[in-house]
């Protein structure tokens, strides 16, 4: 009977037109696994581990020792207000600000308890409390200065009382020595530097303290973590996480100052983040380094490669990797970009946001679904 089966399904195969027997679709091929299908996530301790000490630390080692500097500078600036000791300041602002930027797909955990983020990095200042302090006859004191809220403090304050298009620097500096009023300020800017080393130093903390910490959270995913019950768990919040950082990148930083999306089409150069500064694309850049952080140096790619050998995976993985380096090779242009906006000329932040837009498409429509992460609506208006 068994034999009489054989031959009668031997016949059939024979019968079966050509493209019926053609190769195995690759997703379907035997002894290649997909992890979007894994019931359990192979050698996540050594995932989790690598893109623990190698992505996510070094990112915030580095964010701490520039916030220091920036307090550092914020004194000596106010103890000597001259020229030299501005641009001191203002280059301190520069290499936290691009620190923070660095970490920007790293907006989970100790990074948005409290919404500590909002206090580091609001977006737009709100001038009408910073002038409110500035004016009135209380005392600016790191205190009064988060009493005021979020919108008075962070990153995007300090660009707002150190950098002034409308003015030349030896105005920008006077208004640091106009007596009472250039006092209040450089209490404000002092003020200001030391609540965000204390908002910087409450997540890096939790990321580097010798007990409990979040590094340890991470690093036992799925095995005993008091955070994540499932490696599962961890890897689809990383996931979702860099894509809300690429997509923030392509479509809150660029797309929009571009007109790219918008019903007029009208070209906007205040919708530049930083513009105040001109660091518009240097933050672009700094997105673009902390991904690559993450994905390349943190070992993810590498172990997506590992355990997932179909050929439309590797060519998913080179693709990325060719975007984020090509990303990180574009030219650091010397022109402001805001000022190139304002003049019509869109030719660098275009190729900017092209290459922002492929890495958004890629993480989106390939990294993601090959990993079975589903991203879901994604809302990108903060920062």
């Amino acid at each position: 009977m068994f034999k009489l089966a054989t031959v009668i399904m031997s016949c059939l195969l024979c019968c079966l037109p050509w493209y019926a027997l053609a190769d195995t679709p690759e997703s379907a091929k035997p002894n290649e696994a997909s992890l979007a299908d894994a019931q359990t996530l192979p050698d996540t301790s050594r995932l989790f581990a690598s893109i623990t000490e190698q992505g996510i630390l070094p990112l915030y080692r580095a964010l701490d020792k520039k916030v220091q500097r920036l307090v550092t500078q914020s004194e000596a600036f106010c103890a000597q207000t001259d020229m030299a000791h501005l641009q001191a300041l203002r280059s301190a602002w520069q290499d936290t600000l691009l620190a923070w930027q660095r970490t920007d797909a790293l907006m989970f955990g100790p990074a948005i308890a409290n919404q500590v983020d909002f206090h580091i990095n609001f977006q737009p200042p709100k001038k009408l409390i910073i002038n409110g302090l500035l004016r009135n006859d209380k005392a600016i004191t790191p205190d009064s200065v988060h009493q005021g809220g979020v919108g008075g403090k962070g990153l995007s304050t300090l660009e707002y009382l150190l950098f002034n298009r409308e003015q030349s620097d030896a105005k920008q500096l006077q208004a640091f020595t106009a007596g009472k009023a250039g006092e209040r300020r450089c209490a404000y800017v002092q003020a200001v530097s030391q609540l965000l080393q204390q908002d910087i130093n409450t997540i890096t903390a939790h990321w580097q303290r010798d007990f409990n910490n979040y590094a340890d959270a991470l690093r036992t995913a799925g095995a005993g973590s008091p955070v994540f019950v499932s490696a599962r768990e961890a890897l689809d919040l990383i996931i979702r996480k860099l894509y809300q950082s690429v997509e923030k990148t392509s479509r809150n930083r660029l797309a929009k100052a571009l007109g790219v999306g918008t019903s007029d089409k009208i070209i906007r150069p205040h919708a530049l983040p930083a513009w105040r500064s001109g660091l518009s694309l240097a933050i672009v850049r700094a997105n673009w380094e902390g991904q690559q952080q993450l994905l390349v140096e943190g070992g993810l790619l590498d172990w997506i490669s590992e355990h997932d050998q179909r050929a439309s995976t590797q060519q998913t993985l080179q693709s990325l990797r060719d975007a984020l380096q090509g990303a990180l090779a574009l030219p650091v242009p010397e022109e402001d970009p805001f000022l190139q906006l304002e003049a019509g000329e869109v030719a660098t932040v275009q190729t900017y946001y092209t290459q922002a837009r492929r890495i958004d498409q890629l993480v989106q429509q390939q990294l993601a679904p090959l990993l079975g992460v589903q991203l879901g609506f994604n809302d990108n208006d903060g920062d």
